[in-house]
């Protein structure tokens, strides 16, 4: 009896024992394969926009080789996904799997995933790996890493330096470090702060957001007294500014080569708009300039191709040299009446320009100020004007008479050509002249550039009182057939009749060769030329010309008369 009590007693402790084994325990230790995951990031406390990397560790003990191993790691919603790279298998970023597949005995297989830090979500990144083979140790099959964000202020997207002064100021000199690793849209919309460390910002430094390819918009607060050279040169996709009326001064290229500007408001206060301050702004139709600022720099809004009109105050009283040059789409500017001089090449090549009135304050109209605008149909010259430049309407082809006030005692306009006011020289023949033109006979010089680029001109009469033709003074003339010269010539300048490749015959009078250039050759570039008594001179001068210094050039194609 006692000895059935003690084996009853047996069979239940063993009937327990069995029944509180697991399947674990049951698994031969040599049939299964430990997989282990590990993750990791590059910095566990980071800036809210910038670039979080996150490093995945699979790893398989064994002591066998696993299969189909799967680790799962969706991003969390406080990252946003950049990219991925695996040394094993393939990441799918929309389900978080990676799927490693093999994983052999005593390896190791890594992903590292790159992503942004977003300013509020959840920053707990967990990952989970499994295999087809049982796995007896799971305490290392899960890891889970935390970045804490932390808030970008103004400040730290900038580099500046503060005076050392009384009252300090702030100079933005760039964008700081921080600034180059955020990693989203919203950091090309700057804003300029009012105050850095408690100081004002007044100055927008050298170069400061130059060649910041990507940048969209800038806000510039009250309180920036200058942008400084090159500030935003090369920023080619900025869209928009607004300048406010606390900056004195534009500077040098400060705005040069924006392609992508569009519009700018200049508010009043501003004073000086700096030489390239706009150039090549190709993107700009219009400009309205603030009745503040009194002087636009050299070249300011030049090669502005899509600039269609520019509206100047009188309060300017200085537009520099090329300030408009070459805006080919410019049909409406108005000058300021205080303006003194019209400078060199300030409106060429604003080939759309249909008019342009010259305020009764100019007495200045320097080289080449108009040249090239091709759309000009009227000048009016005001009594004022003291000095016009050579070249200063040339190549404005559709210009077919200039006027000048009768009360000026410098210039005069007879049948709507330019001369002095005794009508002794010659100064501009309106380009857009044709058919045939005779010089009055008390011209005796016809001056530099004077007839140039007359290319519907067929004839020009040259009177026996003309004692010397200028450099370029028929340049381009190409149209003209058969050339003149009266005795009573002297001199002709460099390249007078340059490039006029229909210019067949030249009879020359002077019974003395004219002095000509040894290098930059009277009649160079006309092809037409070439006729054995082509230039045709007195018949006791024949030698003299086939001799002299300029002339000897032309000697096969020179006969006597």
């Amino acid at each position: 009896m006692e000895f059935k009590f003690k084996s009853i007693i047996f069979f239940l402790l063993t009937v327990v024992l069995l029944s509180s084994c697991t399947d674990d325990d049951a698994v031969d230790p040599t049939q299964t394969a430990d997989l282990g995951i590990e993750i990791t990031a590059s910095d566990e406390v980071l800036n809210a926009g910038t670039n979080v990397t996150f490093t995945l560790t699979a790893t398989n003990n064994g002591p066998l080789d696993a299969t189909e191993v799967t680790v799962v790691n969706k991003i969390p919603s406080g990252y946003t996904y950049v990219s991925a790279e695996t040394t094993s298998g393939e990441y799918d970023s929309e389900t978080g799997n990676w799927a490693i597949e093999d994983l052999d005995n005593e390896t190791t297989a890594t992903l590292t995933i790159v992503g942004t830090v977003n300013a509020s979500g959840d920053y707990q990144n967990k990952a989970m790996i499994s295999g087809n083979e049982k796995d007896i140790q799971p305490a290392n099959n899960s890891a889970m890493v935390s970045v804490a964000p932390k808030a970008v202020t103004n400040d730290m997207l900038f580099q500046y330096t503060i005076s050392d002064a009384p009252n300090p100021e702030v100079t933005i000199t760039g964008l700081s470090p921080l600034w180059q690793e955020l990693d989203t849209e919203e950091k090309y919309h700057i804003t300029i702060p009012t105050t850095l460390e408690g100081y004002p910002v007044t100055v927008i430094g050298n170069a400061a957001f130059e060649d910041q390819e990507n940048i969209i918009s800038v806000i510039i607060p009250e309180g920036i007294k200058l942008i400084d050279t090159r500030a935003f040169n090369d920023c080619y996709k900025l869209e928009s500014i607004n300048i406010p009326g606390s900056v004195e001064v534009i500077g040098l290229h400060s705005f040069s080569d924006c392609e992508g500007l569009k519009s700018i408001t200049l508010t009043e206060g501003i004073k000086t708009i700096g030489p390239d301050a706009f150039a090549y702004c190709k993107g700009l139709t219009e400009v309205t300039i603030p009745n503040t600022v009194t002087s636009i720099g050299s070249y300011a809004f030049s090669y502005c191709s899509e600039l269609k009109s520019v509206s100047i105050p009188n309060s300017v009283t200085e537009i520099e040299t090329r300030a408009f040059y070459d805006c080919e789409k410019l049909t409406l500017i108005s000058l300021p009446n205080q303006l003194s001089e019209i400078t060199t090449e300030v409106l060429s090549g604003c080939s759309s320009l249909e008019n342009i009135t010259i305020p009764a304050s100019v007495t200045s109209i320097e080289i080449n100020a108009f040249r090239g605008c091709s759309s000009l149909t009227s000048i009016e010259i005001p009594a004022s004007v003291k000095e016009i430049g050579a070249g200063a309407f040339v190549d404005c082809t559709a210009l077919t008479s200039l006027t000048v006030a009768e009360s000026n005692d410098t210039f005069k306009s007879v049948e709507g050509v330019l001369y002095n006011k005794t009508v002794s020289t010659l100064l501009y023949c309106p380009t857009g002249k044709a058919g045939s033109f005779t010089i009055p006979n008390t011209v005796t010089a016809i001056d530099q550039l004077a007839l140039a680029y007359c290319k519907n001109l067929t004839q020009v009469v040259i009177p026996n009182s003309v004692t010397h033709i200028y450099s370029n003074a028929f340049r381009y003339c190409t149209s003209l057939t058969t050339v003149t010269i009266p005795a009573s010539v002297k001199s002709i300048g460099f390249y007078a009749f340059a490039d006029n490749p229909g210019i067949t015959k030249v009879i020359m009078n002077p019974a003395t060769p004219p002095l000509v250039s040894t290098t930059l050759l009277t009649f160079a570039n006309c092809r037409a030329l070439t006729a054995a008594d082509a230039i045709q001179v007195p018949g006791g001068s024949l030698e003299a010309y086939e001799t002299a210094a300029g002339w000897s050039d032309y000697k096969d194609v020179i006969s006597a008369q």
